[in-house]
Order: C-alpha cells, then structure tokens, then sequence
C-alpha cells in the first residue's frame, strides 16, 4: 500500500497537483480561529452549534466551539465558521 501511495504522489507532482486530491485525503485551511475550509470531506456525522463532526476517507474532524454554523457547503468542500476553539482528529 505504501508503495502505491508513493507513486499516485509522485504522479500528482509530475502533473502539478495537490497529492490530497488524488489520494480523496482530506485537505483542512483554517483562517484564525473563526474560518476552516474542509476539503475532500464525506459528508456531516453531527452538527450542533457547539461541535460539528465531519466524515473523512479514514476517521473524522471534530469541530468545537460557540455559535459554529455552515457557511457553505458542496459535495467536496464545506465552510464552517464561528468561534473555532478545538478541531479534534479521530
């Protein structure tokens, strides 16, 4: 498995692209506390102001803090937004 993981990233970088896209791993851009760009998610687990969990290819992201909401959202990248104080890898 290591091996193919190495190739489709050596790939991705002879064709000038992200290894995360080809690979449908999960890409997370946080601006300060309050923005995160989550992409190449697999969906929404739970969603409460306090805490969002989304899906990854292999585990999750959990999102804590006050008055978290979804800024927007497709079926590869959401924005969630609010007061960002803990994002948990599970």
């Amino acid at each position: 498995m290591k091996k193919l993981i190495d190739r489709v990233e050596a790939m991705a970088e002879s064709m000038e692209l992200p290894s995360e896209a080809m690979l449908g791993e999960l890409k997370l851009s946080m601006v300060g506390g309050s923005r995160a760009l989550v992409e190449n998610h697999r969906g929404i687990l739970s969603f409460e102001e306090s805490c969002i969990s989304v899906a990854a290819k292999r585990g999750r992201l959990v999102f804590r803090g006050d008055g978290l909401y979804l800024a927007a959202m497709s079926s590869e990248n959401l924005m969630i937004c609010g007061k960002i104080q803990t994002v948990e890898w599970e």
